[in-house]
């Protein structure tokens, strides 16, 4: 992957989005030793499907353990952890 600084990149910025979007090229921008990437948006999607996918078991989990144990009142809560 290139990286390039976000000074340089918008004296090019229509050539580094043909590349993202035609060319399917991820590209790493700096600023002060920080990074952020552009990315073609079905890279976008797929990841953003990956981190869904990970709440619902997340969730699904969470059900099961309730079915399983039960839970307890915010005001059982709030003694047990002394608040």
């Amino acid at each position: 992957m290139e990286q390039i600084s976000i000074t340089k990149a918008r004296d090019h910025l229509g050539d580094l989005a043909s590349r993202v979007v035609y060319k399917r090229e991820r590209i790493i921008l700096t600023k002060h030793n920080k990074r952020l990437a552009l990315v073609p948006i079905e890279d976008l999607e797929a990841l953003e499907a990956m981190e869904d996918k990970e709440d619902i078991l997340a969730a699904e989990a969470a059900k099961k353990e309730i079915e399983e144990y039960g839970t307890i009142s915010w005001e059982e809560m709030k003694k047990e952890l002394d608040l």
